[in-house]
């Protein structure tokens, strides 16, 4: 309750109070601002380019990237996606430091990529993504296939999404 000159019951003035809520609401500000900006401008490793595949596109579907640069592989899509690299047929003896032994998991590939045959591959579950880099300078050729419409092609039911993406990795890899 206010008295006429302003002053509460307990003996503050409004302006005051009025002043320790502004500083408080400037500090609330100014904390999350700067929790925000240090999210957003951290970065660890190297640089990633992200290729998107969902029911029935890859996005991109032709990327150029640096010796240096990471290529992510996010499946946006309800079904899972299958990712094979088809080119170039020396993809093994390219990428010697990927893999030593068939039907390992790839460490600096990504989880999901393994060696089938000679092609890389990955299963990736519905908002799963798997890493793949640093790439030597090459063309690379993938696949992108739905596993459950393969599935369903494999039984005569028909129907298999398969799409062709590529990957140019340009300049030195010693830069």
């Amino acid at each position: 309750m206010r008295r006429e000159d302003g002053i509460d019951r307990l003996g503050r003035s409004a302006y005051v109070s009025r002043m320790k809520i502004a500083a408080m609401m400037s500090v609330a500000v100014l904390l999350t601002g700067s929790a925000v900006c240090a999210f957003e401008t951290k970065t660890n490793g190297p640089p990633r380019n992200t290729v998107v595949l969902d029911n029935d596109n890859i996005l991109p579907d032709r990327l150029t990237v640096s010796p240096k640069e990471l290529v992510v592989f996010e499946n946006h899509s309800v079904h899972p996606m299958t990712v094979a690299f088809t080119d170039p047929s020396d993809l093994r003896e390219r990428l010697p430091k990927l893999l030593e032994r068939p039907g390992e998991e790839t460490a600096g590939a990504g989880l999901n990529f393994r060696w089938n045959a000679d092609k890389l591959t990955a299963v990736l579950p519905p908002g799963k993504a798997a890493q793949l880099g640093p790439l030597p300078p090459g063309h690379y050729a993938f696949t992108v296939a739905n596993v459950d419409a393969r599935a369903g092609a494999e039984k005569g039911q028909g129907g298999s999404l398969s799409e062709k993406g590529t990957i140019d990795v340009k300049g030195d890899a010693t830069h």
